[in-house]
């Protein structure tokens, strides 16, 4: 259910980016995608992640990174842009999946 919950929240913000030119819907995927990133960076050198989820936390970097860096090329097509937000999306609902060591899941 928790899965269906972050697919609906997920496909609902990149439903709200359609209006919006292709270039923002990159930057404004990558912007929440960094946010969570930096926290889930910040557990992993405190020690708070397990294994699968410093697993994950590699696969969703990966996944947006090269989409993400400063530097990377902005989308130029409606279609390019949706390709990079969905793909940003799914690195995002990984690292929202993530919970640190001891702290148990809702």
């Amino acid at each position: 259910m928790k899965k269906i919950i972050i697919a609906a929240l997920c496909a609902a913000s990149l439903a709200g980016c359609a209006s919006q030119p292709p270039q923002a819907q990159a930057i404004a995927a990558c912007s929440a995608y960094g946010a969570l990133l930096a926290t889930a960076v910040q557990l992993r050198s405190a020690g708070k992640l397990s294994a699968l989820d410093i697993q994950r936390i590699n696969v969703a970097e990966a996944q947006a990174s090269p989409a993400c860096m400063p530097g990377a090329p902005l989308p130029a097509t409606a279609a390019s842009a949706a390709q990079v937000a969905t793909r940003v999306a799914v690195a995002t609902a990984i690292l929202e999946s993530i919970k640190p060591t001891g702290v148990p899941a809702k």
